[in-house]
């Protein structure tokens, strides 16, 4: 996961493994829902008048009044981190991250009627590195009521100043069902349209608001050997597009891929509902003859994997854990490569 803390510093700080993802995540600014900003005065939390430097330069008898410290560069921000869709009753995680060292003992939870935060409670966990003061939090949650709900604003302090952690809108579930739209795959090319010698990186990208695991695993590559060299077959697996690598061979050299390279998922927003979005495969490829490449339309099956019971006995491809969830299909539109 990119921005992820070295293992030596979580270590020494006693940070869970749990803590240390979260923290990670605020690292790199990961978690763009139910984040709300405060910037703080740093010259009026020093106790210097705010008008201080505009007094000392009126006149020039008076001596320069001490530089006041500087501004942080980044504003105050607590991130609500929760997933998109949940089965009432059962148990997700529910985590809190700061891009600072909050105040103890000053942290006041979301409250909303069905929700019940079952573990957790209790001071942030804190960590200064290169990039920064990072705090977080990481509870076990869950709703005892089903619909949309409104998760409300948490609340910490930092010297002082209140922060607060923007809403965050959660559907909660009684039984696995997946509407249209729910979950989606798109294939995303840096360009289309090359010349003879021209890279191309061409990504499959999987939006979901439910947790899913990929019935049709690649086989496992050899050691030393990467994905693209282990068979067309890999590729056209991970992608749900049969023929694929054949269909780009015949104007492309495919120079690797990374198949799964993102299995932790980040969130994101699209149309004003929350997702995870995750990356299938990488295909990195470099324009050798001209003429156009169809990438086919084809589909991926998927088990969706919401409820947490059974959750990673079902990723470890259980028969029995499987078998309590559904599979669904799930569709990719074509594209289109030239070579020019």
């Amino acid at each position: 996961m990119a921005g992820t803390v070295a293992g030596t510093l979580l270590r020494g700080l006693g940070l869970t493994a749990a803590a240390g993802v979260v923290l990670a995540l605020a690292a790199c600014g990961r978690g763009p829902e139910g984040t709300a900003d405060v910037k703080a005065d740093s010259t009026a939390a020093a106790g210097t008048p705010a008008n201080a430097s505009s007094l000392a330069a009126s006149s020039a008898r008076k001596p320069a009044s001490k530089p006041a410290p500087a501004e942080r560069q980044t504003p105050l921000q607590l991130t609500t981190i929760a997933p998109p869709v949940v089965m009432k009753g059962e148990v997700f995680p529910l985590d809190f991250i700061l891009n600072a060292l909050p105040d103890a003992g000053t942290f006041v939870p979301p409250t909303v009627d069905g929700l019940e935060i079952t573990t957790g409670l209790g001071e942030f966990a804190t960590q200064t590195d290169a990039q920064g003061d990072h705090a977080s939090l990481r509870t076990h949650a869950r709703f005892m009521k089903t619909g949309v709900i409104t998760l409300p604003r948490a609340k910490i302090d930092v010297q002082g100043t209140p922060v607060y952690a923007g809403e965050i809108k959660l559907e909660v579930i009684d039984k696995v069902t997946v509407a249209p739209g729910d979950i989606r795959l798109e294939w995303k090319a840096d360009r289309t349209r090359v010349k003879p010698g021209d890279p191309v990186t061409l990504r499959l990208m999987l939006y979901s608001r439910h947790s899913v695991r990929p019935v049709n695993k690649p086989a496992p590559r050899a050691e030393g050997q990467s994905d693209a060299l282990a068979g067309g077959a890999d590729i056209d697996t991970a992608s749900g597009v049969p023929g694929l690598a054949k269909a780009l061979s015949a104007h492309f050299d495919i120079v690797d891929s990374d198949i799964d390279p993102m299995a932790d998922k980040t969130l994101t927003q699209v149309a004003g509902k929350r997702y995870y979005e995750r990356t299938m495969l990488v295909l990195s490829l470099k324009a050798a003859r001209k003429g156009k490449a169809v990438v086919t339309p084809g589909q991926m099956p998927l088990m969706v994997v919401t409820a947490q019971s059974g959750y990673f006995a079902a990723l470890r491809g259980d028969p029995q854990a499987m078998a309590r969830f559904p599979t669904v299909n799930v569709k990719t539109a074509g594209l289109t490569l030239r070579v020019e």
